[in-house]
């Protein structure tokens, strides 16, 4: 798999000529995950777990608050240490 990369609060791995990515936006303290997205033929091979896990990592980095919007990591952050 591809190493996850980031623009500003959008975290992704390079897919060819796509890419999966979990988009965030900074309040102050917080980072809000408010979307995620990964190409149908690429659906359940973990990416967005990966780019999560990322983002996760970032937060801690940097003393953020992570606040889950989306469905995905609401349900991520339900399961593991956000």
């Amino acid at each position: 798999m591809s190493e996850v990369l980031r623009e500003e609060y959008t975290f992704y791995i390079k897919l060819g000529g796509v890419r999966a990515e979990i988009a965030c936006e900074k309040e102050g303290d917080e980072l809000r995950v408010v979307s995620s997205y990964t190409p149908e033929e690429y659906r359940g091979r973990g990416l967005a777990t990966k780019i999560m896990k990322e983002v996760v990592a970032y937060t801690k980095k940097n003393n953020l608050d992570i606040v889950p919007e989306c469905s995905f990591a609401v349900h991520y952050c339900s399961e593991h240490e956000c």
